[in-house]
């Protein structure tokens, strides 16, 4: 054989580029990683909305004991199983129409409201809650897909805890 016919040889025998065998390995290690990142993320999203219905449940219970603190007039909330209601007033009336509605996501639902009459009163000037009773102080805020459960305990100066 000559030089020339040899150096065409081993030129071919250099062919760049991936076997079926890498392609299938690299394919399948991506398809692990989606799988993991797909269920890690599934769980991100009912927890989200669980802890934004306690964030935005905490600020509304600020903004009702701080218009009770300003005013000279009871300002509080009414607890459903999907809502609650912002009101002012001593008592809570489902007909006013001040009223203010605040709907839950979906998944995420009150349970166990041990608050007499599933109410929460401030008293004004001082904020406090009125007609507090121990051990009638709690609502939990339970999330239907992962059954986590956040319990919101208040005192009777209205702190939440």
């Amino acid at each position: 054989m000559k030089i020339n016919e040899i150096e065409n040889d081993n030129r071919k025998l250099n062919i760049r580029g991936f076997t079926l065998v890498e392609l299938l390995v690299s394919i399948g290690i991506l398809a692990v990683i989606f799988a993991m990142s797909s269920i890690v993320l599934s769980r991100v999203l009912p927890s989200t909305s669980q802890s934004t219905t306690f964030d935005t449940l905490i600020s509304d219970l600020r903004t009702q004991q701080s218009q009770a603190m300003s005013t000279d007039a009871f300002y509080g909330i009414y607890f459903g199983s999907n809502s609650y209601t912002l009101f002012s007033g001593a008592a809570y009336n489902p007909s006013s129409p001040s009223n203010f509605v605040v709907t839950l996501d979906p998944t995420v639902n009150f349970t166990n409201i041990t608050l007499p009459g599933n109410v929460l009163v401030f008293s004004p000037g001082s904020g406090d809650v009125n007609g507090y009773l121990s051990g009638s102080d709690s609502v939990n805020i339970t999330n239907s897909q992962t059954n986590q459960v956040t319990v919101v305990k208040i005192n009777q100066y209205g702190a939440t805890y």
